[in-house]
């Protein structure tokens, strides 16, 4: 028998938590519930091993809680108080921060962060990064993105990943900086999938590698990064890890420059010159 001292409640960022527990005959059990706008959590009736969470949208899920249901939806609304509470405070903090009161704000976030409330987390970081209501500090804005990371939180994985990445930072450490834009580019971040796939590109920190740098480009082309777009058009411009292609390399470079990309433009105009001076070579061979 299982007692429900054995259940657990693992922090697994600012969507979610997993409620993991012992069940019976020792075999562990597992499942990632939504936590972000969950508003209360009962037993359903016709089924004491089943969870009915609801949340501020209206959504309603189903969850299994076999037989620690009840225990379950007790901390489940515990914890949906205390978001709320921490909501609450967000708000407050951000209206405060719109009105320019950053001191206020600052103190209203720091609440929420000390209550493990990911967005405040963040939200301190920037804050203490910029200088904003408080002294510029980077090792404050870095323990907060940590604190952030901790919790599985993409974001927070991203902005620890710029920092170590900063040529001007005290805290500067590629390797630190391509683990944490791998961290977060794994949980779906596509700007730092991109980071990620040019270190490997660049060999920033790292040896070489088209392969894995082709794989975290990749994914950020696919949702839609112009930066990454841009960077796989240059690897079908030098055949970096893929076969050259122009012709690919121009679909993506207009790709890149479509979405917003910075140098994309640049690319476009030199292959486009490249390529109208090669034809015009061509025709005057043919003259000849």
């Amino acid at each position: 028998m299982v007692s429900l001292m054995d259940t657990t409640l693992l922090k697994s960022g600012r969507d979610g938590y997993l409620l993991g527990y012992h069940a019976m005959y020792g075999k562990s059990f597992s499942q990632p519930v939504p936590l972000m706008g969950l508003k209360s959590a009962s037993v359903k009736t016709d089924d004491p091993g089943r969870m009915l969470l609801r949340y501020e949208d209206g959504q309603v899920r189903e969850e299994d809680g076999r037989r620690y249901s009840a225990y379950l939806c007790a901390v489940l609304n515990a914890i949906a108080r205390r978001l709320a509470e921490c909501a609450s405070l967000f708000a407050r903090a951000e209206r405060a921060y719109n009105e320019e009161r950053y001191a206020v704000a600052l103190d209203l976030f720091l609440e929420a962060a000390r209550r493990d409330y990911v967005p405040a987390q963040l939200r301190c970081g920037e804050m203490y990064q910029d200088g904003e209501g408080t002294q510029q500090d980077e090792e404050k804005a870095l323990d907060w993105f940590r604190k952030a990371a901790l919790m599985d939180d993409a974001e927070g994985y991203l902005n620890c990943a710029k920092i170590y990445y900063d040529d001007d930072s005290e805290n500067q450490d590629l390797e630190k900086a391509l683990k944490a834009f791998c961290a977060s580019g794994e949980r779906g971040n596509a700007e730092a999938q991109y980071y990620a796939g040019t270190m490997y590109l660049y060999g920033i920190g790292v040896e070489e590698d088209y392969d894995k740098a082709f794989i975290w480009i990749d994914k950020a082309v696919y949702q839609g990064e112009a930066e990454a777009m841009s960077a796989l058009g240059y690897m079908f411009l030098k055949g970096l890890g893929l076969p050259v292609n122009v012709d690919r390399a121009l679909h993506w470079f207009e790709k890149a420059d479509e979405a917003g990309s910075v140098g994309a433009h640049m690319m476009i105009t030199a292959i486009r010159k490249a390529k109208a001076e090669s034809a015009y070579e061509k025709r005057i061979m043919n003259l000849r």
